[in-house]
């Protein structure tokens, strides 16, 4: 007897087949989760065979990883589950400088989650937002622009802000820091 899975065909009893990408994309993730010196980076762009599953493993394998300082997951399918994942790890990483997150589906939730671990977070110095499928709301954006209460190291954030208030407050936030940063940088 045979059992369609999407397009993948297996034998009944037997774990469906994974695709050669996803194979690929999940040994990446062991690498990542085993802290490998040799991965510096995590880097998905528009990745046919990544999904909001597959997110959240790589997340997982990300939150006491002490090597990686970029990542990249630009229309990785990312939902405001995810998103909310990846507030643990900012939460959680203390070396991921960069991260990437433009053209996914993160939502309020998800975008109120970011915020938060953003208030805490020392190490995170650039967070790309912009282009969300799904409208974040004013209480996501007050919550972005809320973090520059207690955040003076993150210097670019992208966000597409439809509230000036909030815009603004992060512009006048983002310049403080910017300052802050050149001021630790002159005293080096």
């Amino acid at each position: 007897k045979k059992i369609m899975s999407g397009e993948q065909e297996t034998q009944a009893g037997t774990a469906p087949a994974v695709n050669p990408e996803e194979e690929a994309i999940l040994r990446f993730i062991e690498q990542v989760k085993e802290n490998s010196p040799d991965v510096k980076q995590v880097e998905f762009i528009s990745e046919p065979a990544i999904t909001n599953n597959i997110v959240i493993q790589l997340v997982d394998a990300l939150i006491a990883n002490t090597h990686v300082t970029n990542v990249t997951l630009v229309n990785a399918k990312i939902n405001s589950e995810g998103g909310k994942k990846i507030a643990e790890l900012i939460q959680a990483n203390k070396t991921i400088t960069h991260m990437n997150l433009e053209t996914n589906s993160i939502g309020g939730d998800g975008v109120e989650a970011i915020a938060k671990a953003l208030e805490e977070n020392t190490t995170l110095l650039e967070l790309k937002l912009v282009n969300q499928n799904k409208v974040a709301g004013n209480a996501a954006e007050r919550a972005l622009a809320g973090i520059f209460a207690k955040n003076n190291t993150i210097t670019k954030l992208t966000f597409t802000f439809k509230d000036a208030t909030s815009r603004g407050t992060t512009d006048r936030g983002l310049v403080r820091n910017k300052e802050a940063a050149r001021v630790r940088n002159r005293a080096k």
